[in-house]
């Protein structure tokens, strides 16, 4: 008897099982972000090489692929689409909601793929997003409201994805992988904290604020008010340079520099193409680190080498670029 119970146990044990496995769904967990080789599509191969060698996918669709969950009671299957989300800053998630233009034309896309191709062969790993994202243009909407539109060769540095917009010129194709670097350096290095703050601490913080140079600089002798008129020349977009030589901008970039050398600073507030202090340490870090990535060790000590606190700033940006961003300078 004592066997017989023993037997029948087993068999409902077993039955059990069996059932369980009949009506378990199964998730098929794949790469969804992986990207697919189509040696007959130009785009989708060139994509996929890309893929291949930097391990960074590109999209041209927000929708980039689908898990299989189960199937219904018919035996179809049920899918959870996966889609690129934008909402992700480096320091915060928002609830904006965005509509996109998709990029359909073969050439824009293989000029998208230029750019990205020739940022990523430049960058270091540290600099590679999860992933690029491409369109003709973006609207992002806050509560319901436009509130940005990405287009005409636009791009927006997100936590995961590099947002992208078409219509380029032949100088944005040239200069946009170079400014999505500085860009992204600037992203990633204010996460860096200590060595900002020690950064912002350098020049005195009355010494920001759009101020006129004369309000914390002795004017004594001509050196300082021929450095004051010059400071515009610092700025490479100055549209006045076309009227002089070579050798009178660089003597009026030396007298420029007097001036804003001596509190730290390479350039003055944006606004006013330097004929005032930087606003803030904000947009003195920004211009520390377009020049840092500009010129080499060599070359910025060349320029800046006599002026103590520009040289501190510059050492504690570029330990970051070098050490923590692993940047070659």
């Amino acid at each position: 008897m004592k066997r017989l119970l023993i037997i029948i146990a087993s068999a409902f044990v077993l039955a059990s099982c069996q059932k369980d496995e009949e009506i378990t769904p199964v998730l098929q967990f794949e790469n969804i972000y992986a990207i697919i080789d189509n040696p007959n599509d130009s785009v989708q191969h060139r994509t996929y090489n890309i893929y291949k060698e930097f391990g960074v996918p590109v999209y041209f669709n927000d929708t980039i692929g689908r898990v299989h969950v189960m199937d219904d009671v018919q035996g179809n299957p049920i899918y959870n689409y996966e889609k690129i989300d934008l909402s992700w800053s480096f320091h915060s998630y928002n609830k904006n909601t965005y509509e996109f233009d998709y990029m359909t034309d073969d050439k824009q896309k293989m000029k998208a793929l230029d750019i990205i191709e020739t940022y990523l062969k430049d960058a270091s790993p540290s600099l590679r997003p999860f992933s690029f994202f491409v369109t003709n243009s973006t609207r992002m909407y806050n509560q319901g409201v436009l509130s940005t539109t990405y287009r005409n060769s636009t791009f927006n540095i997100g936590f995961r994805t590099i947002l992208m917009t078409g219509n380029w010129t032949a100088k944005q194709l040239a200069d946009q992988p170079g400014l999505m670097k500085r860009q992204m350096v600037l992203s990633k290095i204010t996460n860096y904290v200590e060595d900002v703050a020690l950064f912002s601490s350098v020049s005195k913080s009355v010494w920001y604020g759009g101020l006129g140079w004369e309000k914390i600089y002795d004017p004594k002798g001509l050196q300082f008010v021929i450095g004051w008129r010059d400071m515009e020349m610092l700025y490479d977009d100055w549209s006045g340079a076309r009227w002089y030589t070579a050798e009178e901008l660089e003597i009026m970039r030396n007298n420029a520099r007097t001036v804003a050398g001596s509190f730290g600073f390479i350039k003055g507030n944006h606004t006013t193409k330097g004929l005032e202090t930087p606003s803030n340490a904000t947009y003195d870090l920004q211009d520390y680190v377009i020049e840092t990535l500009k010129y080499s060790p060599e070359e910025f000590e060349q320029i800046w080498g006599k002026y103590p606190l520009v040289m501190k700033k510059y050492g504690i940006v570029r330990n970051i670029i070098e050490n923590k961003l692993l940047i070659k300078l």
